[in-house]
């Protein structure tokens, strides 16, 4: 597998193709809605990562809803503290690859929790190196390869 290099600059997430890379395949998925994080979070992880892993994809672009959000959109201390602790665990336990890098996409369930005064996706890739914040509602994706 090429080792394909990542970079996010000026709010642009740049692929760095390496020349001798004739195609590069790229996973698309979204809506995980992750409200707890148990065996079936878990091994769901790991069926999506040993897929990657064994059909040479090193990019997983998530396209929204990470996160489910518990409580919906009130502002209750508990339902903030439920939510960190949803993104402290997925910190922890999400299974880990490190030739395989998630791109998250923040969708509308991911930004309602931002209400409760954090950002979830900000806080959790600040965190994992394997993966990626790509902030909200779009961004601008770069094939380095073909720039000059």
């Amino acid at each position: 597998m090429n080792k394909i290099g990542f970079v996010k600059e000026n709010n642009q997430f740049i692929i760095d193709i390496p020349n001798n890379c004739k195609h590069y395949d790229i996973m698309l998925v979204s809506d995980f809605h992750i409200r707890n994080i148990d065996s079936k979070v878990l091994s769901g992880f790991d069926l999506l990562n040993n897929y990657c892993i064994n059909n040479n994809i090193n990019l997983i672009l998530n396209l929204g809803d990470f996160y489910d959000g518990i409580g919906g959109r009130t502002l209750e201390y508990a339902n903030a503290m439920k939510n960190y602790q949803l993104i402290e665990e997925s910190i922890m336990k999400l299974p880990k690859n490190d030739s395989v890098y998630h791109a998250i996409l923040g969708g509308n369930h991911d930004r309602n929790i931002s209400i409760y005064g954090y950002d979830p996706i900000k806080v959790f890739t600040e965190e994992r190196t394997d993966f990626i914040n790509l902030g909200y509602t779009h961004s601008t994706i770069s094939l380095s390869k073909y720039y000059s």
